[in-house]
């Protein structure tokens, strides 16, 4: 008699668990999940439709521009609303405001680098057609955050805080923390200025040889191949981003169609229109040359008053002084100088050394993956190039590797077809030219 009360007392608790276990996968993992059917009502001007096929990638049909990157966002943040926060807060250095101690040194290194301060800079040089673009886009994005609200994905409960409103500061970081990590040459620069101490400079310049941008770069590949070199006869590209693995990964696959765009590819989590692609006429890739963009200079600096000698003056640097958010303690301050070179963030031997990176001229900011996204020939897709942020303002001597295969008057594609799971956001009743259309992104 005692042995079968034991064993419905067992059979009861692992009842228990295991109800228990289904209501934690229910509440954590399946509710979270998006609404990829049915109409939702949204600030737009006319109705969006978004197709998802059997994988759940999205193909998005707008009427107008604005519409179709606010659609974009919106989908962008059902689908990876945990991989934008955590990019957006690795390049403005607030990890550790979420996750404690063990990001402190990362939000150093990237604030050394004045990489939101950079994003605000680019913020007020953009044009009002990019400015806008990119609102829409930071619209949607809220939209979806707003909806999500009290059920986002599971890694905002299990860290206890819900995301902040998107700006278009965060997408223009994004950019930035890419540019970064292809292109960090910094600490190459430093190993380079301590062996020239003691070294042989002979044998350093054969290790760390200058390039120009007609020699051979030791970085990643691109390629292409004329329809009359390929068994299909048509146009091939093969391309190699050259990023790291990750999971997710960062390559986010999405199809725009509306508002003077058909374009499909991928992009990046927090970033509209597509980063890498093919449109009706012209395929394109981006990779990594490895070129030289960050230099270091050895600063003649009074590190307690910050007064520095420049072309033959005395000038003063400018202190950055912030204070860095760090879960589960006090806020730890961040102090630096900065030179006319830029962040003053390391030192060589005994002397201040400044960084200084081409991301950070001050020149003007063009958001260009639009016009490449249009590009129907040659010459417009060079012309895209030719504004493009890596070509101009954040990167004279390093370009992608952009290898494009264009087929005029033959090629040919098909979109994506998409199953009969749709989602249709509608323009809020009342007012085709909702209020939030004419107001700054929340």
């Amino acid at each position: 008699m005692r042995s079968n009360r034991l064993l419905k007392f067992i059979n009861s608790f692992i009842g228990l668990v295991a109800l228990a276990v289904a209501f934690a996968v229910w509440w954590y993992g399946w509710r979270p999940l998006p609404q990829t059917s049915g109409s939702v009502a949204a600030p737009v001007t006319a109705a969006v439709t978004i197709h998802r096929d059997e994988r759940g990638l999205p193909r998005i049909e707008a009427g107008s521009l604005e519409d179709l990157l606010f659609a974009q966002g919106y989908v962008a943040a059902q689908d990876r609303l945990w991989q934008m926060e955590s990019l957006r807060r690795a390049a403005s250095g607030t990890l550790s405001e979420v996750v404690g101690p063990a990001a402190l040194e990362t939000d150093r290194e990237t604030r050394s680098h004045r990489m939101a301060r950079i994003a605000e800079q680019q913020l007020t040089t953009l044009s009002a057609a990019d400015y806008a673009a990119l609102a829409a886009f930071a619209r949607g994005v809220n939209h979806s955050i707003r909806q999500q609200r009290g059920n986002y994905p599971v890694e905002f409960r299990m860290l206890g805080f819900d995301p902040r409103p998107w700006r278009i500061e965060d997408t223009l970081g994004i950019g930035l923390l890419m540019f970064r990590t292809l292109s960090s040459t910094a600490r190459i620069e430093l190993q380079k200025a301590l062996l020239l101490q003691k070294g042989d400079k002979e044998k350093l310049d054969y290790l760390f040889s200058t390039r120009g941008g007609e020699d051979v770069q030791p970085g990643s590949n691109a390629w292409a191949l004329a329809p009359a070199r390929t068994h299909s006869g048509k146009a091939l590209l093969a391309n190699d981003p050259h990023l790291q693995h990750g999971i997710p990964g960062i390559w986010y696959p999405v199809q725009l169609r509306g508002g003077g765009l058909d374009v499909m590819g991928v992009t990046i989590p927090g970033v509209p229109g597509v980063v890498i692609g093919r449109n009706a006429r012209i395929a394109w890739g981006i990779t990594n040359l490895a070129f030289d963009v960050q230099d270091y200079f050895l600063e003649q600096l009074d590190p307690a008053t910050g007064r520095y000698l420049y072309k033959g003056q005395v000038l003063q640097a400018e202190l950055d002084r912030e204070l860095i958010p760090v879960r589960g303690q006090a806020p730890v301050e961040f102090k630096q100088w900065v030179t006319a070179h830029g962040p003053v963030n390391a030192t060589v031997g005994n002397r201040q050394a400044a960084l200084q990176w081409t991301a950070a001229l001050k020149e003007p900011f063009v958001f260009a993956i639009l016009p490449l996204n249009r590009a129907q020939n040659w010459t417009e897709f060079r012309a895209a190039l030719e504004s493009m942020w890596m070509e101009t303002s954040a990167c004279r001597r390093w370009a992608g590797c952009r290898s494009a295969a264009s087929t005029p008057g033959t090629c040919r594609w098909r979109a994506r077809p998409a199953s009969s799971i749709g989602t249709v956001i509608s323009p809020l009743p009342n007012s085709p030219a909702f209020i939030i259309r004419h107001r700054a992104a929340s």
